[in-house]
Order: structure tokens, then sequence, then C-alpha cells
């Protein structure tokens, strides 16, 4: 009888690891595990005071001297988007490593070098202390809803 109890408690044991290994395995998208695909990532963290910040000062300070020095001007006759989507990585420090872009439309056409590196050059290099190996999305720019 001891036997089988001791059975039958290996076989539970076995079960919960099997389990815990099967929930790391398929993290939430919110983990720093890499994904090939950028929608399958989180989106930007708006919970985040850090980012909040940091993105609102973007949109201050960076947004609309980067569109002026671009001669680019948003209306719903014609330009109605300007904006890049980047899948932002971070390392364990919350440094900002790489930004890779998949997404844009500046007036239906790519931006330029010019544009993209105005736009981005805030971020390049930028530490964000909670957001530690992560990667997730980000659009850098807005559209018009017309």
């Amino acid at each position: 009888m001891r036997r089988l109890s001791g059975l039958v408690l290996l076989v539970v044991v076995l079960f919960g690891l099997e389990a815990c290994h099967r929930a790391r395995e398929s993290a939430p998208v919110d983990s720093p595990v890499v994904q090939a695909n950028p929608d399958t990532l989180p989106g930007e963290y708006s919970g985040d005071r850090e980012w909040s910040l940091a993105r609102d000062r973007w949109f201050k300070e960076t947004y609309g001297p980067c569109m002026k020095s671009a001669g680019l001007r948003m209306s719903c006759g014609g330009c109605a988007s300007i904006y890049i989507k980047f899948v932002f990585t971070t390392n364990e420090d919350g440094r900002i490593i790489s930004m890779e872009k998949y997404k844009e439309n500046v007036c239906g056409a790519p931006p330029t070098a010019e544009l993209e590196r105005c736009m981005t050059a805030p971020y390049q290099g930028r530490v964000f202390s909670k957001l530690r190996s992560r990667k997730f999305r980000a659009t850098l720019g807005t559209g018009l809803s017309c």
C-alpha cells in the first residue's frame, strides 16, 4: 500500500511539473519572449508612467519639429497619416537596443531616412527601468480619423 501511495505521489508531482513547463512555454504576450509576428507582441506600455511621460514628451517636442523639417502637414484632404510602427527591444537594464520598423505610412509613402532618424532619435539607447528584457510594439506618429 505504501509503495502504491508513493507511486501516486510521484505521478502527481510529474504532472504538476509538466503543467508548469507548458505554462512557461506558452508565455503570455507580455513576456520578454522573442516572437516573429509583431501583431502577437504587446502594444505600448500605456500603464507604465515612465513610458507614458516619454511618449507625451516625444509628441510635444519631437513630432511637430520632425514634420516641419520634412515639410509635412497632416490634413483630411491630403496627408491623413504620418507614422512608423516599430518593435522595440530592451535589454536586461531596460535600455532600448533595437527598433525594428514593421509598418509605415507617411502620406501614403515610406518615410525618408532623415525623417525616420528624426523620429527615432529620442529613443535611441533610452532606458526604461520597468521595461527590462521586453519586446513590444510602438507607433511613432499618428493619423487623422477623417
